[in-house]
């Protein structure tokens, strides 16, 4: 089975690797425009890795848009998120007692993928907003998203997340925001660290504790 040839490359048993082309956004937009080849128009996305023998890399839900997330994110203490959409931008808003910051995300041509124009740290009073947010929200497992990616994927691959949730990418949009250089990935001790050395100079130890690299 490929889930198993997948364990064993990462092993170092396997002699190969396992074919994981990323097929997701191909065929999100050729469905919007009609272009799927028609030997495969009635195939969903698990039947047309099945078909070719490819592995599943990741498991990015039911959205159009984006990935789901593997990390929900639970608000208190007056904190909540609001979205707006007015064409082909989407209004990030986040809601707190110590005030409201916004961000700003422009969809792809075809509605199928999202990238920021705008982040939500924008000066360094920001921060304090963040770091209210921060403190105020729990982060839990997204288990029923897991297992349905368990019951979709079944053999055709090893199980894994996109990405990290929000509590990643609003550290590492804060970071850009405020021009921290951000050389690493965010799951690795280096990553972590670089960070940390650039939070420090901004004297932000919220933000260096979440970030503490044990």
């Amino acid at each position: 089975m490929l889930r198993e040839e997948v364990v064993k490359t990462f092993e170092g048993k396997n002699s190969v690797v396992v074919w994981q082309p990323r097929l997701e956004y191909w065929y999100r937009v050729n469905s919007v425009l009609g272009l799927i080849p028609e030997k495969y128009r009635n195939f969903s996305l698990t039947q047309l890795y099945s078909h070719l023998g490819a592995s599943v890399r990741y498991y990015f839900g039911k959205g159009t848009t984006s990935p789901e997330d593997y990390i929900l994110c639970e608000y208190n203490g007056g904190v909540y998120v609001e979205e707006k959409q007015e064409d082909a931008f989407v209004d990030v808003f986040i809601h707190s007692p110590k005030g409201t910051l916004r961000s700003r995300k422009r969809l792809g041509e075809w509605g199928c993928s999202w990238h920021y124009v705008e982040y939500p740290i924008k000066k360094l009073e920001d921060l304090e907003v963040m770091e209210y947010v921060l403190a105020h929200t729990m982060y839990r497992f997204n288990q029923a998203l897991y297992e349905e990616g368990e019951a979709e994927i079944g053999s055709l691959g090893g199980f894994s997340s996109v990405g990290a949730g929000r509590l990643s990418r609003s550290c590492s949009l804060s970071m850009r925001a405020l021009k921290i250089p951000l050389s690493c990935s965010m799951t690795t001790r280096r990553g972590c660290k670089s960070i940390s050395r650039g939070l420090k100079r901004v004297k932000m130890p919220f933000l260096r504790c979440l970030l503490r690299v044990r």
